[in-house]
């Protein structure tokens, strides 16, 4: 697939990227700095790092897959 993106598209995405970095570095902060108060914050970041990226993932994979069915236009498909 060669797609050209939009200069939004690329500033999202870049946008995108460096809000993970900053919850990635939010993370090592806290679990570094962070006392035993600290530790449901922790938590909730630990959660973050795993969730937004596997839902990021989970819709570029559900996009695709009705992009490349839209393509398709098989009409015996439900």
């Amino acid at each position: 697939m060669n797609e050209s993106y939009t200069p939004f598209q690329r500033k999202l995405a870049l946008a995108a990227a460096a809000a993970l970095l900053l919850l990635f570095l939010a993370t090592l902060v806290v679990g570094v700095a962070g006392g035993p108060e600290q530790k449901s914050l922790l938590m909730f970041l630990i959660f973050l790092d795993v969730t937004v990226p596997a839902v990021a993932y989970g819709y570029l994979l559900i996009r695709r897959h009705a992009r490349e069915r839209a393509e398709r236009k098989d009409p015996e498909e439900p």
